[in-house]
């Protein structure tokens, strides 16, 4: 399933402004903002938090000019199933905003972020267990462009600092740390998806697919460990945080996201490594205030739109 949104201009509340100016400011937060991001953009983070099956109705938000796509909820038509292999293995939603010239990529999962930073009592490059004290790793955020079914990787984008190595059944097994969380990287290939489970790759670069057997899912991953070329003309930040119940935040913002080069209309994807579960939303031309500061003085706002669904 896929879901486009088309966006247009429109002012927004001070107040999410300023709960998203607090994360552009706060690359790590142990708690707060980033749920504040989220009620900021009108998604709901208060109900129904201990269901790992929320509805799709609290997921999605009211603020314009946001891009997502929403899959956690058990009655719709899901690509694995909500929960499949267990609350870690499931994405939820996915939301990408322009603001100023900043991107924020946010995705909430059942993964929970610290179980990736408690890795880091094995440190890389040589794989290794120890210390690894659960059986999955989180995916990167890719960005790129759509055709139809084709979807070409050009940007990635290090959520967690590690690349995730696995057995046959999608369990982790050890990672090794070829670059920092935030780090972006320049990737080539394509994958066509001709349905929810099948499809094929061609020629990746610099980027991995989930397991070739696991509903024969071909969606990137995570960034490899070799093949790809760094990408310095921006920066990026990761932030983190717990949402509620079996619920986590990730959230990504690049800075002078033009500089990126992909244009007014780009595709945000997100995986598990294993890539049993995967999300994409694509995003359209939307107007950028010159600075975040105009959202401040209440010069500017962001946007909202027309939306179509494709599934």
């Amino acid at each position: 399933m896929l879901r486009s949104n088309k966006l247009s201009f429109r002012l927004v509340p001070a107040s999410a402004m300023l709960a998203i100016a607090a994360v552009c400011w706060a690359p790590v937060a142990s708690a707060g903002p980033l749920t504040d991001y989220l009620t900021g953009i009108g998604v709901n983070t208060t109900t129904d938090l201990g269901n790992n099956d929320r509805a799709s109705s609290y997921w999605t938000p009211t603020a314009a000019g946001v891009a997502r796509e929403i899959v956690d909820y058990s009655a719709g038509n899901l690509r694995t199933g909500a929960g499949y292999g267990g609350q870690p293995y499931d994405l939820e939603a996915l939301y990408v905003q322009k603001v100023g010239s900043s991107l924020i990529i946010t995705g909430v999962a059942g993964a929970p972020f610290s179980q990736m930073q408690s890795l880091a009592a094995c440190p890389g490059p040589t794989p290794c267990t120890t210390g690894i004290t659960s059986t999955y790793g989180m995916g990167d955020f890719f960005l790129g462009s759509l055709s139809g079914s084709t979807f070409s990787p050009k940007i990635g984008l290090e959520t967690t600092g590690q690349n995730f190595t696995m057995n046959g059944s999608g369990n982790t097994t050890g990672y090794t740390t070829p670059l920092a969380a935030g780090g972006l990287v320049n990737l080539r290939g394509s994958v066509t998806t001709t349905s929810a489970t099948t499809g094929t790759t061609s020629s990746p670069q610099g980027w991995e697919t989930g397991l070739t057997g696991w509903n024969n899912v071909p969606a990137p991953s995570q960034i490899a460990t070799s093949g790809y070329t760094l990408n310095t003309s921006t920066s990026a930040t990761m932030a983190y945080e717990t949402l509620g119940g079996s619920h986590y935040i990730y959230q990504a913002t690049i800075t002078n996201f033009a500089a990126l080069g992909l244009g007014n209309e780009f595709t945000v994807h997100w995986g598990e490594i294993c890539g049993n579960d995967w999300l994409r939303t694509t995003t359209a031309d939307v107007p950028l205030p010159s600075s975040l500061a105009l959202f401040l003085l209440g010069g500017a706002g962001l946007a909202a739109g027309t939306r179509r669904r494709r599934v």
